[in-house]
């Protein structure tokens, strides 16, 4: 997956969320679906964190879509912006996967334990790490990288006596009822 794919799984909780509020136009809707949206779409739908990364890219030399850049967006200033503005539900974490079967991961995401669906080119298994972001699996990640992304997020204030809010698992029920993310 280049660095424009792995953005748009990052992105698809967002999109899915912009789609239920009736936010997203069938312009734009069709545009992202397309496989290669373009830049414009990109900026107007993510609108936050397409500047973002386009600031970061240019302070750093990087290309907006390079992978690590990525990663270094969803797991520091992304994840600070969400935690402050309380959209728990919108954080990117890590989990440790515990099986593998069925086409399906059992994830520890600590404090509670879940099955997802694992996408075909997400090669992971029993002991590796994973990233979700909207409860979408993005990424297998190293255990470094997730050691990071823990201490990030215990830094904002979560920890294992961490409890999802109820907004929170309303938004996670209602993605499985819909049949949307890997939940």
């Amino acid at each position: 997956m280049d660095g424009k794919g792995m953005f748009l799984r990052y992105a698809e909780g967002c999109k899915f969320y912009w789609e239920d509020k009736s936010l997203l136009s069938d312009r734009d809707k069709k545009d992202l679906e397309s496989g290669n949206p373009k830049h414009e779409t990109l900026r107007r739908v993510f609108y936050v964190a397409v500047p973002v990364l386009e600031a970061m890219a240019k302070e750093s030399g990087r290309d907006v879509f390079d992978r690590d850049l990525l990663r270094e967006f969803y797991s520091g200033e992304h994840n600070r912006r969400k935690f402050e503005e309380g959209q728990l539900a919108c954080l990117a974490f890590p989990a440790r996967v515990l099986e593998k079967g069925g086409g399906r991961l059992l994830v520890d995401l600590e404090p509670v334990t879940a099955r997802v669906w694992v996408e075909d080119d997400i090669d992971a298994g029993p002991g590796d790490w994973v990233v979700f972001h909207r409860m979408i699996l993005v990424e297998r990640i190293t255990e470094e990288f997730a050691m990071e992304m823990k201490r990030g997020l215990m830094e904002l204030g979560l920890n294992k006596a961490y409890k999802f809010p109820k907004a929170a698992i309303k938004y996670l029920r209602e993605l499985k009822r819909r049949g949307r993310g890997n939940v």
